[in-house]
């Protein structure tokens, strides 16, 4: 089932990108095939050229593609420990172990949360070349001093000014939070282990942020690029001429799935050396996003809860043990797991 369902599958597929090279080889095979088997006119080749450039262009498919699956998971790692980072400092540090006094501690925490938001948003937006904030999802994340329009040279004093970079962004969004973090050690309103935990995960998702940059700008070199286009050409226009001595009328069926399959293995390359785009085969950032901002905002819509909550809540339910039954249980009887049986209502 699992593999009938990609073998007829179109969309998503390198088909699209390598099915008019491989027809445009076809018709030349075709016409190669016609003039040896109706005309006096036998274009062929010894088969050892083609084996060569075989030899070769296969350590060179095999490079280009285990590169750039690399990379692709390269970047799906470094995206997922953004992630993670992301929901350690809002759910399990900010919300939970910051201590809120007054109002103004809340909406402080709430502001922490919008701007890890941000960062992912941002990040998203920077990874497409997508510049500016003036985005419908992140707009309404940063403050006015952070927002950059859509990027416009400036002439002033009759230099050029280039215009302010994303990069502008992260460095706001990761000063605010170092201030935040600071600002509550100092009012003592989390442990210092805590603030650790804060900074540390502050440092990883700007790691990550490194690290997926790098994924995106650290392309193949060009004339590898050129070079490995340029060998594909040449042996699949150089398999008509081997081919049609031996393999006559049925040499243009072979040509064509073997031009396909090349064609194919090459675009694949490029299909997934870089995974953030808006291609199926690329990351889906914009779900991702939208996820951490529904956990985000189910989570700044609820007071942090206790644990004695459910404690209470769990006494309180039909047929529960009494607090003086459990009181009674001597030290050695918890030791040796004594089994409590709590009735379900």
């Amino acid at each position: 089932m699992y593999s009938h369902q990609y073998f007829f599958r179109w969309k998503g597929s390198a088909i699209p990108a390598a099915l008019p090279n491989a027809l445009l080889v076809t018709v030349i095979a075709a016409v190669i095939t016609i003039l040896y088997e109706l005309t006096n006119i036998k274009l062929s080749i010894d088969s050892d050229f083609i084996n060569v450039i075989g030899l070769v262009l296969s350590f060179l498919l095999a490079y280009r593609v285990t590169a750039a699956y690399e990379k692709y998971g390269e970047g799906f790692n470094q995206w997922t420990s953004l992630m993670a980072s992301i929901r350690c400092m809002s759910t399990l540090i900010v919300w939970v172990n910051v201590d809120e006094n007054d109002e103004n501690d809340i909406l402080e925490k709430k502001t922490a949360l919008k701007l890890l938001l941000a960062f992912a948003v941002a990040m998203k937006h920077h990874v497409r070349e997508e510049m500016g904030t003036h985005y419908v999802d992140i707009v309404d994340l940063i403050p006015s001093t952070m927002k950059i329009e859509q990027p416009m040279n400036e002439i002033r004093h009759g230099y050029e000014r280039e215009p302010p970079s994303d990069y502008t962004t992260f460095m706001s969004i990761s000063l605010y939070l170092s201030n935040y973090f600071k600002k509550i050690a100092n009012r003592k309103k989390a442990d210092e282990n805590i603030i650790s935990v804060l900074n540390d995960n502050l440092v990883k998702i700007i790691d990550c942020f490194t690290n997926i940059e790098k994924v995106t700008k650290n392309a193949q070199p060009l004339s590898y690029s050129i070079f490995i286009s340029q060998t594909v050409w040449i042996y699949c226009l150089a398999l008509p001429f081997q081919l049609v001595a031996n393999s006559g009328w049925v040499s243009i069926p072979l040509i064509f799935f073997m031009a396909f399959i090349l064609f194919c293995a090459h675009r694949i390359g490029s299909e997934i050396e870089n995974p953030f785009g808006y291609d199926l085969n690329d990351l889906d950032l914009d779900q991702s996003c939208s996820d951490i901002k529904k956990e985000l905002d189910i989570l700044s819509s609820f007071q942090c809860p206790k644990f004695e909550d459910i404690v209470n809540y769990q006494n309180k339910r039909s047929g529960a043990i009494p607090d003086d039954v459990i009181s009674n249980l001597s030290v050695k009887d918890r030791k040796n797991d004594v089994p409590i049986e709590i009735s379900e209502t």
